[in-house]
């Protein structure tokens, strides 16, 4: 693998793989909404998905490699087991440090009935599959599995854990609080997949993470004020 031309190849994926987040936040709003929930919920993020998943098998099976894939789904032991615990009492302990200080900052989020749901509940469904379980697959096939290899491999595993996990949390369009939680998380994830070189139980705990972050999330939208 050539260094430049897989970081290259690097950024401009991820840049490929924003287009979906940038067009929903700058284009596709209008006073707050989104101006077409369909494109919004599914379309959007499908396409995002499709390159991040294109991006991960394409570039790393170039000749020469413009990328690596060093992490596997393998099967996992009983040290994979106990790991996966541990990522998700990470997780949960981030989600409690997150949710505690959004509740302090910002009391009265969470009291409006989501518009989105009182509008198509399938939609929304459509969303909470999608998030639950199509993303956290994607996501860290690319951002573990591809953008990760490829970082350690260039500039040291040190710095490619940490690059991919700030480079993974700007990339949600969110707020800085969020963004400093998924950080978080993008560290557990990535020293993770480092030492144990597999992605299934950082799928399995990404997934269960958002599960349970839109259930919250869907809960606290529900409230009467």
């Amino acid at each position: 693998m050539v260094k430049l031309p897989a970081m290259l190849m690097v950024l401009l994926s991820i840049v490929f793989v924003s287009t979906g987040a940038t067009i929903e936040n700058t284009l596709w709003f209008d006073n707050g909404q989104p101006k077409d929930d369909f494109t919004y919920l599914v379309l959007l993020p499908a396409i995002s998905l499709y390159l991040m998943l294109l991006c991960s098998a394409v570039f790393p099976r170039t000749s020469p490699p413009l990328g690596a894939f060093d992490y596997r789904c393998r099967k996992v032991g009983f040290a994979d087991c106990v790991g996966l615990v541990f990522l998700l009492f990470v997780s949960v302990l981030v989600q409690l440090g997150h949710g505690a200080i959004r509740t302090v900052m910002y009391p009265s989020e969470g009291t409006v009935t989501s518009s989105l749901v009182r509008r198509n509940p399938t939609l929304i469904a459509l969303m909470l599959v999608d998030a639950s379980f199509l993303s956290p697959f994607a996501e860290e096939v690319f951002w573990r599995g591809y953008v990760q290899s490829t970082l350690v491999r260039t500039i040291g595993p040190t710095a490619g854990v940490v690059v991919q996990a700030l480079l993974w949390s700007i990339g949600h369009p969110t707020d800085w609080l969020a963004k400093s939680h998924l950080f978080l998380l993008g560290i557990t994830y990535g020293v993770w997949c480092h030492r144990r070189r597999t992605l299934l139980p950082t799928i399995v705990a990404h997934s269960i993470n958002n599960i349970a972050f839109h259930a919250l999330s869907l809960i606290e939208r529900s409230r009467p004020f």
